[in-house]
């Protein structure tokens, strides 16, 4: 939709709502105009390295899918997905530049192709034991397992600002989405 139409579509009757929904409408139409998705990565889709499952709690035994991207010996960089219910997907490694960059993509517990997921186990068994502080202990596991002992960079919401919380001396930058 363009602006122009938002405009004409939005009602008129005046008001501060109806102000805050006609200027809601145009900014949404300007990003529909000009948001672009396809093909217009800053970095090519780099080969999977490794991936697997890795085992962070029992009873119920959770584990979590991860993959890994880029150069083997570069910076490692650790991308958070979005949640609850979220995933993460190759395309998510082409935001970083693969000769500079290590980067692990996980998915969260009960998200994605990690055990149990809500899809296959319903959430009373995928989401227990399902907290930040587990999401938290999973970080630090996944970082254990890929031998990643000196600083990291984490981008994500939430879960990368938890993490960081109390400062960590392994951070080197983090940004939160």
């Amino acid at each position: 939709m363009l602006a122009r139409e938002a405009r004409v579509r939005a009602p008129r009757t005046g008001g501060r709502r109806n102000h805050l929904v006609r200027l809601t409408i145009w900014i949404f139409s300007r990003l529909q105009a000009t948001s672009k998705i396809g093909d217009g990565w800053a970095y090519p889709q780099p080969p999977l390295l490794n991936f697997g499952w890795l085992e962070v709690d029992r009873d119920p035994a959770h584990r979590i899918y991860w993959e890994e991207y880029g150069n083997p010996a570069g910076e490692p960089v650790m991308f958070l997905h979005g949640g609850p219910g979220g995933a993460c997907a190759p395309a998510m490694a082409r935001f970083f530049d693969p000769h500079r960059y290590r980067v692990i993509l996980f998915d969260q517990r009960g998200c994605g192709k990690s055990e149990p997921n809500v899809a296959s186990a319903g959430p009373a068994v995928a989401l227990s034991k399902n907290t930040t502080a587990d999401l938290i202990g999973d970080i630090e596991k996944l970082r254990e397992k890929l031998e990643i002992s000196g600083p990291m960079h984490v981008f994500g919401g939430i879960g990368a600002a938890r993490w960081r919380w109390p400062m960590r001396p392994s951070i080197r930058r983090m940004s939160r989405a």
